[in-house]
């Protein structure tokens, strides 16, 4: 587990194209999944760019002591997100997000850098509910599920040492998930839950240097998060949210 000195910046710039009424279609829907596009009802396609940066200043060991870095040794992970959503139907939506990852580290003064693409998602979601004024206690309700490719370089095929030039996982993750949202404005409550299951992934080479063959599954993964997003305008908005994360052990099984 990593420990972040600055995370949880992000900015979502939104595109909004083909709708008649421009919002933010991410709190007004609610939003979740893994998507950065999320189509409002009155909203037929969009696209999107989002970024974040984070700076890991020291990890924590297996009995959740810090262990801060060094002087001369840092790591920085900037982190821009390419997205679309088109919208089939009234109820139904798919999404696609794109990241591309710039990793900067420093270890014992000596600095390196690389960028390349990550994992992309691609997410489906159906809107059961939707959020209408005149029913005032029923919320919007809808269910997500997608996929995570494993297309960017992860530490099995990376031969950087450092693992400056990972940009992914390295396996296949499936997830589904459930959103909750009601405007009382201005403002609007969400609620949203999600579960992730990563596949198996059968390991000859680490770093790009062969290894005795063993299957990995690394575990799965819960998270809710609740949040208020308060509506300054149509394009404005400013909100505030706590999230909650679950992860099971790792698998590890030798294939010999």
């Amino acid at each position: 587990m990593s420990h972040f000195k600055f995370g949880g910046f992000f900015i979502l710039m939104a595109l909004i194209l083909g709708s008649n009424i421009v919002n933010a279609s991410s709190c007004c829907s609610g939003g979740g999944g893994q998507s950065i596009c999320v189509l409002s009802s009155e909203q037929k396609y969009q696209v999107g760019i989002g970024s974040s940066y984070r700076e890991i200043s020291g990890h924590f060991d297996p009995y959740g002591k810090l262990n801060e870095n060094g002087a001369g040794n840092a790591t920085s992970v900037e982190t821009t997100v390419f997205g679309g959503a088109y919208r089939f139907g009234e109820d139904w939506q798919l999404a696609v997000s794109i990241p591309v990852v710039n990793n900067q580290k420093e270890y014992s003064y000596v600095k390196s850098s690389s960028a390349g693409i990550g994992d992309p998602v691609i997410e489906g979601r159906y809107l059961l509910w939707e959020d209408l004024n005149f029913l005032a206690y029923r919320p919007s309700l809808t269910f997500y599920g997608g996929v995570r490719w494993p297309l960017g370089k992860s530490i099995y095929n990376s031969k950087n040492i450092s693992e400056v030039d990972v940009t992914g996982d390295g396996y296949t993750t499936l997830h589904v998930g459930a959103n909750a949202a009601k405007l009382f404005r201005p403002v609007n409550f969400v609620v949203d839950a999600s579960y992730y299951y990563p596949t198996s992934k059968d390991v000859s080479e680490v770093h790009g240097s062969p290894v005795d063959p063993y299957t990995i599954r690394a575990g799965n993964k819960f998270q809710i998060t609740e949040s208020a997003t308060y509506l300054l305008s149509e394009k404005l908005s400013y909100g505030l949210g706590f999230k909650q994360f679950w992860q099971f052990e790792s698998t590890v099984n030798n294939s010999a």
